[in-house]
């Protein structure tokens, strides 16, 4: 981080909006949350900017360790007069307990809001599966998901002959889409789209079956999300980018990622995959596989504005972070 005069100062960083909704039963829960962030800086040369980002998650836990908690502490609550709690050491995140596993999913939208102007839109979303231990055969069955969902090996099975396992799994995909990639998609019509979204390697495994009329809805559903988006432009509102986003997002989940480099153009899109975890009968231990990274990563902000202005500020991109994302990156 620079220290001198020219380094940019934060003015204020705050939460503009937020919602959070989750429903529970037992051990399983699912949840959602919204919300949108601004960060102003002054800066020496480019003077006061405003940066924002949206962000959209949702995440699916099973925790079997929560009931086997929570219903012996009922039942001594009801017939004990005492105040003792019988209480299991257990992590924030359901996928590091015992017999527990966790869905993330994270998309985020930044971009540098200059009075009614935005520049370097910047879209990235995170898919996490997490889960306390899997045999070989299930992690060959994430693996070769992971790979029909990209429409290209990016991880490759045979990285995993020599362990019977892993413990504290964790497997990570993040996609990245650059401002060019998301102006191709703001001047592309239904018909274009519709070309991309019926062609069937472009599509993940489970709409490749679908109809015309189901993809034509599709498709008429994003364009409908951009011509929202555009018309609020016009009238210099912000509350525009969250449709944006949506299109974008939507296009992210069904398509894989040929079809992602169909739609926005191959330089634009980037995937960056991995896998964590320690490996049984693996002399190795812990160890992060690196998967094959798809595309080529900006050389001017790689990672969007708001990673980048955090390498020259005191903010940290993670205090942009949805919490349960926050939990499950520590």
């Amino acid at each position: 981080m620079r220290s001198d005069s020219s380094t940019p100062k934060i003015q204020s960083m705050n939460v503009m909006k937020s919602s959070e909704k989750s429903f529970g039963i037992l051990g399983f829960k699912i949840g959602s949350q919204d919300t949108k962030y601004n960060l102003k800086i002054e800066d020496k040369d480019k003077g006061s900017r405003n940066f924002l980002r949206l962000r959209k998650s949702s995440f699916e836990d099973l925790d079997l360790l929560k009931p086997a908690q929570d219903i012996p502490n009922a039942a001594i609550n009801k017939f004990v007069t005492t105040d003792y709690n019988f209480d299991i050491q257990q992590s924030s995140v359901a996928g590091e307990n015992f017999l527990g596993k966790s869905n993330i999913f994270d998309a985020s939208f930044d971009v540098i809001s200059e009075g009614n102007k935005i520049e370097q839109a910047f879209y990235s979303s995170v898919r996490l599966r997490k889960k306390w231990k899997l045999g070989t055969k299930e992690i060959l069955k994430h693996v070769t998901k992971a790979n029909i969902k990209a429409g290209a090996v990016i991880f490759d099975p045979n990285l995993f002959n020599s362990t019977t396992g892993m413990q504290f799994y964790t497997m990570k995909y993040q996609t990245i889409v650059y401002e060019k990639g998301i102006k191709k998609l703001l001047v592309m019509s239904h018909e274009e789209l519709l070309k991309v979204l019926t062609l069937k390697s472009n599509l993940s495994e489970e709409l490749r079956n679908s109809t015309y009329e189901k993809l034509s809805a599709l498709s008429k559903g994003i364009i409908n999300h951009i011509k929202k988006y555009k018309k609020l432009e016009e009238k210099g509102s912000q509350k525009n980018l969250k449709y944006l986003l949506n299109g974008v997002m939507k296009l992210d989940k069904v398509l894989t990622f040929s079809g992602m480099q169909n739609a926005f153009g191959k330089a634009n899109v980037v995937l960056l995959p991995s896998i964590n975890g320690f490996k049984s009968g693996d002399m190795s231990g812990y160890d992060t596989i690196r998967g094959n990274v798809l595309g080529k990563l900006s050389s001017q902000s790689p990672y969007g504005p708001i990673v980048n202005i955090s390498q020259n500020t005191t903010f940290i991109d993670s205090e942009f972070l949805s919490s349960w994302l926050v939990r499950s990156f520590q």
